[in-house]
C-alpha cells in the first residue's frame, strides 16, 4: 500500500492523491471486507497462525476485532495450542457484556434472524410493522439465546425457556407493558412458549398478509437438520386465493391432495399448522376468518395440538442436539463440515450431551479441538 501510494503521489504530483489511491486499495481489498484465513503450511496442513486465531476467537465471542491482550497472545505464540486457546477463551467469556454481543451474533447466524428485516408486511393490515419493530424482534431472540448460554442452561431450552425478553414495541405481543428491555415470565398454559413463538421467527416465516404453514414447517425441519428438497422448477408454488370463509388449514389440506405437492408438503405443512395461533407478524390470533383456530399437526410421526406441544416435541427430538452441534460447528469454523468431520461431530455431540447441552462447554470443545486450527486444503 505504501508503494502504491508513493507511485500514485509521484504520478499525480499530489501527496493526498497518493494517499487516496492507497486508501481505496485498502477498502476494496477482500482482506478488509472479509476475514480471510490463509494459514501456514505445516507438514502438509494449512494451520491458522496466531493473528488469524485471535480474529476467529474475538469475532466469535465478542463480535468485534481482537483487543490488545489477544493480539499480544497471538504475537507471543500463546494461541498456537489448545491450552493457550482455552486460557484466552476463559478471559473472553468472563466479560459477559461483550460475550452477549458475540452470542447475539451467533444466534443471528443459527436462526437466520437477519431475515426479519426483509419480511415486508402489508402496512394497511399491520401498521406497526416497521424497521424498529423488526429490530426489536431480532434483538429479543438474541437476548434469549445469550441468557441461556451465559447462565449455562440446556441450550435446547430455547424452545421452552419459561421467559421472554420484551421492550416497549414487543410488550403488546405479550399482553404487558415495558420501558426498555425487561424479562417477562411466560404462563405455563399460554400460547407463547419459546423460539418457535418468538415474533421474529413467526414474522420471517409468513407472507405479507397472512401466515404460511409451509415456511414455518420448513423452519422447524431446518432446526432438526431434516432435508426437504426444493420444489421442481416447473411447479407453481403459489397457492390459489382463499375463498371467503375459507381457513388457511382448509386451503393447505386441499393443497396436500395434489399428488405433485403432497410428497414433500406432507413433511412440512402439518408442522407449520401448529403455529396458526400467530398471524403474519407473530401476534396472537384466536380465529381465522371467524373460524376458531385448529392448531393440531404432526411432527416425525407424532401428533400434537398447539405451539406448546410442538415446541416440546422439537426440544426433545433426537435430531435436535446433533443438528445444533453441526450448525454451531459450521458457524465456529466458518465452513460446512466435510466427510473428514463426521467423527469430530459425533464426538462433539457426545460431549454436548454429557455437559447437559451447555453451549459454552461445546464452544470450548470445538475451540480446543485440532480441527479449529486447520484450514481445509484449497482446490
Amino acid at each position: 500500500y505504501v508503494t502504491l501510494g508513493k507511485l500514485a503521489a509521484e504520478t499525480s504530483k499530489s501527496y493526498w492523491g497518493g494517499a487516496r489511491y492507497a486508501l481505496n486499495a485498502m477498502l476494496l481489498s477482500p482482506s478488509f471486507l472479509y476475514l480471510v484465513e490463509q494459514g501456514t503450511n505445516v507438514d502438509g496442513n494449512l494451520r491458522l497462525h496466531g493473528h488469524e486465531l485471535a480474529s476467529r476467537l474475538s469475532y466469535l465471542l465478542w463480535a468485534t476485532t481482537p483487543d490488545e491482550a489477544l493480539l499480544s497472545d497471538a504475537e507471543a505464540g500463546r494461541l498456537d495450542d489448545a491450552g493457550g486457546l482455552a486460557a484466552a477463551l476463559d478471559r473472553l467469556t468472563a466479560d459477559e457484556l461483550r460475550l452477549a454481543e458475540g452470542l447475539g451474533a451467533l444466534a443471528e447466524d443459527l436462526f437466520a434472524l437477519h431475515l426479519v428485516a426483509y419480511a415486508d408486511k402489508d402496512r394497511t393490515l399491520f401498521p406497526n410493522a416497521d424497521a424498529a419493530l423488526a429490530a426489536s424482534m431480532k434483538e429479543a431472540v438474541e437476548r434469549l439465546f445469550a441468557e441461556l448460554a451465559i447462565t449455562q442452561r440446556d441450550l435446547r431450552d430455547v424452545l421452552d425457556p419459561g421467559f421472554a425478553f420484551v421492550d416497549e414495541r414487543l410488550a403488546p405481543f405479550y399482553g404487558t407493558t415495558a420501558v426498555g428491555w425487561r424479562k417477562v415470565p411466560l404462563p405455563a398454559d399460554g400460547l407463547r412458549v419459546g423460539l418457535l413463538t418468538e415474533p421474529a421467527v413467526l414474522a420471517t416465516t409468513a407472507r405479507a398478509k397472512e401466515t404460511s404453514p409451509t415456511l414455518r414447517g420448513l423452519f422447524v425441519n431446518r432446526l432438526l437438520c431434516i432435508e426437504v428438497p426444493d420444489p421442481p422448477v416447473n411447479v407453481d408454488t403459489t397457492l390459489p386465493e382463499r375463498a371467503e370463509g375459507t381457513t388457511k388449514r382448509s386451503q393447505i389440506e386441499a393443497h396436500l391432495e395434489d399428488p405433485a405437492c403432497a410428497a414433500c408438503h406432507q413433511a412440512i405443512d402439518p408442522i407449520g399448522l401448529g403455529l396458526e395461533h400467530f398471524d403474519a407478524i407473530g401476534a396472537i390470533q384466536r380465529t381465522d376468518r371467524g373460524v376458531p383456530i385448529d392448531a393440531t399437526g404432526e411432527l416425525l410421526g407424532q401428533r400434537f395440538d398447539g405451539p406448546r406441544a410442538l415446541s416440546r416435541l422439537v426440544r426433545d427430538a433426537d435430531e435436535l442436539a446433533p443438528c445444533l452441534v453441526e450448525r454451531l460447528y459450521t458457524a465456529l469454523l466458518g465452513r460446512r463440515p466435510g466427510d473428514a468431520d463426521h467423527g469430530v461431530l459425533r464426538d462433539l455431540t457426545t460431549t454436548f450431551a454429557a455437559e447437559r447441552h451447555d453451549l459454552l462447554h461445546l464452544v470450548r470443545a470445538v475451540v480446543t479441538h485440532p480441527a479449529y486450527r486447520i484450514v481445509p486444503p484449497r482446490p
